[in-house]
């Protein structure tokens, strides 16, 4: 095994995280994993043990590791922020690149809550998207993009550079990112730095391009197999593109086709607009129906908006 699947979850993720083991045990081959319980001490306790109930039961064929985010960092190490800015968004971006320290594999593949898989495969097998002009992020984006170029001390370029996309799955060489944390000289000051600049209003934090401007200062950059990697549904898919029934089976059977996609992903966001009827489609179409969450209650109650 030369990878491991690592996730970053927390008490918002219940219903997701259910769905993504249990199409694990359906679809993925044994390898080894780590989850991450971002929340504090108490309940970070109360998500383990609920994960122990009713998550573990379809992992008995994994290589199974847990820890919380206090084994990355010490409660101390929070003390510059205020209670308001105790917030997972942060943290969990910073952990993605703290756990190299855990890591045994070459590489690790990192996936959000939101991600699940939709075929039979091995972590080996899951692409990485190649890079991309980064013409499409937000002015607070691509400021970030210049602050890591700085922190760095590369060039800053006229144009937009290519990029990994800043989503999941994102493949880490485990070396690369321990050497990163190096840089900054440790756990603790990583944090420190990441959850103060993140908190600048003139930046929007990527922890991927962190890391992928890192590789290019030192040439390990990896730049990718495939185009996409992972069937994505968006809050924006419902809102602006006014997505139906039609429209997407033909995104789902496109990006299968064109793709070789095994791993998807539903947004949060769309919690507000889908109901369990839209869920319910959409799975169907994915071929997951039979994971569905048994034990954990459905966060999709809204009124079926997915119109034939």
């Amino acid at each position: 095994m030369s990878r491991t699947l690592v996730t970053v979850i927390c008490n918002r993720d219940m219903y997701q995280v259910e769905l993504l083991c249990r199409t694990m045990y359906k679809y993925l081959k044994r390898c080894r994993v780590v989850f991450i319980f971002n929340e504090n001490r108490e309940e970070s306790s109360k998500l383990h043990k609920w994960f122990l109930q009713t998550c573990a039961p379809h992992l008995k064929n994994f290589q199974v590791s847990y820890y919380s985010k206090y084994d990355f960092w010490s409660e101390k190490d929070e003390n510059h922020l205020t209670e308001l800015e105790l917030e997972g968004w942060v943290d969990q971006q910073v952990l993605k690149l703290l756990v190299c320290e855990k890591i045994k594999t070459e590489h690790y593949v990192t996936f959000d809550a939101k991600n699940f898989f939709i075929n039979h495969t091995y972590i080996e097998e899951i692409a990485q998207i190649k890079p991309a002009i980064t013409d499409w992020c937000e002015p607070i984006l691509q400021n970030w993009i210049i602050n890591c170029l700085e922190t760095f001390n590369l060039d800053i370029p006229e144009k937009p550079i290519r990029l990994t996309q800043n989503t999941t799955p994102y493949v880490i060489r485990t070396q690369s990112a321990k050497e990163l944390v190096e840089y900054f000289g440790g756990n603790s000051f990583l944090f420190k730095w990441f959850s103060i600049e993140a908190r600048k209003d003139r930046l929007s934090p990527a922890e991927f391009f962190l890391y992928e401007t890192w590789t290019i200062k030192n040439g390990w950059r990896n730049l990718g197999d495939s185009v996409q990697n992972c069937i994505g549904f968006w809050e924006h898919m419902i809102v602006d593109e006014k997505m139906t029934q039609p429209d997407m089976v033909k995104y789902i059977r496109s990006l299968i086709r064109h793709f070789d996609v095994r791993v998807a992903g539903i947004h949060k966001g769309l919690r507000a607009y889908w109901s369990e009827q839209d869920l319910f489609f959409v799975l169907k179409r994915l071929g997951v129906t039979d994971c569905i969450p048994k034990h954990t209650p459905s966060p999709f109650k809204n009124r079926a908006l997915l119109t034939k």
